[in-house]
Order: C-alpha cells, then structure tokens, then sequence
C-alpha cells in the first residue's frame, strides 16, 4: 500500500518533473516555463477569484458603482406620491435637499467598496453630482421639474454611459478613445427617455409629453457631447453644468416662464 503523502508529493512535484525531463531532452525552446505551469493548475479559480468578471463583462465593484450611481434617480418618482404644488413647500424643500446631500455623503463613505483603480477626483465627482441637482432646485423653486431632469440625466444618462459602453464595447468617439459610440448612444437614449417621463410628472401646470421629450430631448443630448469630451474636470460636474443650462434654456423657450 502506498503511503498517501509520498503520493502527493509526486502529484504536486509533477510539473518540476516533466520540465526537468525536457531540460535533460534538450526540448526547452518549445516547453512552457514552470510558473505558466503552475498557472495552468490553478488558472479556473484563481482567475475567478481575482476578476470577478460576469457573463456580460462587468466586475462586482462596478455593479455596484452603477446601482449607487442611479439609485438618487428614484427620488423623483418618491416625490410623485407626496402631494406639492410648485413652490414646493420650505419644509419638502429641505427634506429633499437633505435626501440628496445624504446620499452624496453615503457614496463618499462607501468608496472604498465601489472604486475603480485608476479613480481620480472622487470627492469632486460626488459633489459635483449633488451640488449642480441642489442649485437648480434652489435656483428654480417654482419649477422643480427643472432640478429634478438634472437629477435624472445624471443619474441614468451618465449611469447607463458607463454600463452600456463596458458591455456592448465597439467602436470608438474618434475625439476620445476613452469612449464609445455604444456608450454615448445608451446615455442619449436612457437619460431622453427617463428625463422626459420625470419632467413631464413634475411639471405644473402640466405640459404635453411631446414638448417634454422635446426639452430633455436636446438637453440629454447636450449633456452627452459633455461626457464624451476628454477633460480632466470630472465628467459628473460637467455632465451636471450643461444639463442644467440647458434645461433651462430649453423650457424658456419651449415652455416659457410662468
């Protein structure tokens, strides 16, 4: 009967015993080096282990990062169920600019669970998000809509960028590499549609959902040229800026103040 660990040492010593043989072969040019052996044995779990990579491409980390990046999205269709009128009340003002500082604070403190490697300027991502929705809801009291469409690009335009890009990949923006056409088009098309459904349910006195999608329309798309320019200024304080300006450029126009 064999001595159970004298068979394990010949089964862990295998791969040093067959390149040795080679050595003594002469066969070493076509013979892979011990530390790729040692790969192949252990490659299915090890690579699991330190990817965590899905069927789709995205890693756990940036799963997480899109979900908090989209979750202040929900605050709007929250604030549907609480009966306002524009000026929202000084109370319901400061509660929901207190929903959204909190959750810039809980972001920053959960950094270090969502942080890519290569982040930079974290802090002033984070309050460049929250700082440009709470300036136009404060800026533009009696049209909430406004505040809360800057909310909405942000959180789905800006989000759906990153995930469609990393998922669907192809082609890239001949002025930046970083990016891709897939990546602009689901920021164009998600932050359009959910824009325009959260200005349109906002909006008092109500407005047609075409004229709606008109607004959120150009600002969606004025607010995805933003993103997709290189600049070493975060891309939610521009993103947040342009969206801004542009809706309110846009309901002047369109809509007109009352």
């Amino acid at each position: 009967m064999s001595n159970p660990s004298t068979k394990s040492d010949r089964i862990q010593n295998q791969p040093r015993l067959v390149q040795q043989e080679a050595e003594r072969s002469g066969s070493m040019d076509h013979f892979p080096s011990s530390r790729t052996l040692r790969a192949d044995f252990v490659l299915p779990s090890s690579q699991t282990a330190e990817d965590g990579e899905n069927a789709v491409g995205l890693n756990q980390t940036e799963w997480r990062r899109r979900l908090w990046h989209m979750f202040p999205g929900t605050l709007p269709f929250i604030l549907w169920l609480i009966p306002h009128e524009d000026p929202i009340s000084p109370i319901l003002n400061g509660v929901l600019i207190f929903m959204i500082g909190g959750l810039a604070f809980i972001i920053n403190a959960r950094h270090a669970t969502i942080a890519r490697s290569d982040d930079q300027n974290w802090f002033a991502g984070v309050i460049g998000y929250s700082a440009s929705v709470i300036a136009t809801v404060l800026l533009f009291q009696n049209q909430l809509e406004l505040g809360l469409t800057v909310l909405a690009v942000l959180a789905f335009g800006d989000g759906m960028a990153t995930l469609t890009g990393m998922t669907l990949q192809g082609p890239k923006l001949p002025w930046n590499q970083q990016k891709t056409w897939s990546g602009s088009l689901g920021f164009l098309v998600c932050s359009t549609l959910m824009a325009s459904v959260i200005y349109w349910g906002e909006a008092q006195p109500a407005v047609p959902f075409r004229l709606a999608l008109l607004c959120c329309g150009v600002t969606s798309l004025a607010a995805a040229i933003a993103e997709s320019v290189p600049s070493k200024i975060n891309d939610n304080i521009r993103v947040g800026i342009v969206a801004a300006a542009s809706i309110s450029i846009m309901h002047g126009l369109v809509i007109g103040w009352n």
